[in-house]
């Protein structure tokens, strides 16, 4: 989840850029980040639920749901990754370099837990039929491992 909400948090700062423009994010904010992180909770207690079959909404107030979520969101290395996932896709000029092998040049030995554990939801998901029920989890696979385009993230938003 705090990939998503980096990607977005790049979104916004590239905009401040004078190359960036003319760049369809342009009208992205702050408003967009606390959608994203509203979406993000919405997505973290469903499937909390999915797994577990209780329906225990007090689990995602304590310190480990919303709480963890918001420090990822804003200080964490997956959200410095989503960041960089965002520059790589609007800023890398090296047309032959992955997203891997950028995120491995930018990180050097720090590993990333939040890219396999989307990995890693997403089969869960798909495997048991449910990925369309998780958009964000969706969405951030698809940046992620099928190159979509970041501003998927933003459609989600648009959708309601």
């Amino acid at each position: 989840m705090s990939i998503a909400f980096g990607i977005v948090e790049g979104m916004i700062e590239l905009k401040e850029l004078e190359a960036h423009k003319d760049k369809p994010f342009k009208q992205i904010g702050k408003n967009t980040l606390a959608l994203i992180f509203q979406k993000c909770v919405e997505e973290m207690y469903k499937f909390s639920k999915f797994m577990t079959g209780t329906d225990d909404c007090l689990l995602m107030l304590k310190s480990c749901g919303v709480g963890d979520l918001f420090v990822s969101c804003v200080s964490g290395r997956n959200y410095m990754s989503g960041k960089h996932i965002t520059a790589f896709f609007y800023e890398n000029l090296n047309k032959e370099e992955t997203l891997f092998e950028y995120l491995e040049k930018v990180f050097k030995s720090h590993k990333l837990q939040g890219l396999e554990t989307v990995k890693t939801l997403t089969h869960v998901l798909v495997e048991r039929k449910q990925i369309d029920e998780f958009p964000i989890i969706k969405a951030v696979y698809e940046i992620c491992f099928e190159n979509a385009n970041p501003l998927s993230l933003i459609s989600l938003i648009k959708e309601e």
